[in-house]
């Protein structure tokens, strides 16, 4: 078995692959690190909101007509003006015109998940009360067994003696008798 015998020539040989190999990485890190700094540095200043970008505020000199903005937000943003004399910039409408068009898909957008959030809503206090688990208790009270609450509503057995397992707690809590030595008794319980 001489695969098992490894010397200090091979020994040092292997520490000083390891060495280059994790010097590699560590240059091509700091590359990567290198690049992404320049990225930033190159990229352009965020906005500012109610500011309009450089390339447009450059390009236009339009007057904003305050009585035609309706968003909030949007009141800096540069648009055409109504019926003042001047010929208004091709690129000023476009922008213009653009913020028209995504703010009526905003708003097509909201009254969409708004609809969508109150259907949730009634969805969910729908579900909290469903009828096969109303008429299971409501027959529980009358007195069936788990075996008729679960031929009756069509559930399981083990989901009509929980429904009967709850109602007979609900009867044993009604029907208590004054036990912490307060003098209070539940004469009616919650809920009903």
């Amino acid at each position: 078995m001489d695969f098992i015998d490894i010397g200090w020539r091979e020994g040092l040989l292997l520490a000083v692959v390891v060495v280059a190999v994790y010097l590699v990485v560590a240059l091509l890190g700091l590359a990567r690190l290198k690049r992404r700094r320049e990225a930033v540095a190159v990229a352009p200043p965020p906005l500012v909101a109610g500011e309009p970008p450089d390339f447009l505020a450059s390009s236009l000199s339009v007057r904003i007509d305050d009585d035609r903005l309706d968003v909030p937000g949007i009141g800096k943003a540069a648009g055409p003006a109504a019926g003042d004399g001047r010929e208004s910039d091709f690129a000023g409408q476009l922008a213009w015109h653009e913020l028209e068009t995504e703010v009526g898909q905003l708003r097509i957008e909201m009254a969409t998940l708004r609809r969508e959030l109150d259907e949730l809503r009634n969805a969910r206090v729908q579900r909290r009360v469903t009828s096969h688990y109303a008429e299971a208790a409501a027959l529980a009270e009358r007195g069936f067994d788990a075996r008729g609450v679960a031929d009756e509503c069509g559930i399981s057995v083990a989901e009509a003696e929980l429904v009967l397992a709850m109602n007979r707690d609900e009867r044993i809590f009604d029907d208590e008798d004054d036990h912490d030595g307060t003098g209070y008794a539940a004469a009616e319980p919650a809920g009903r």
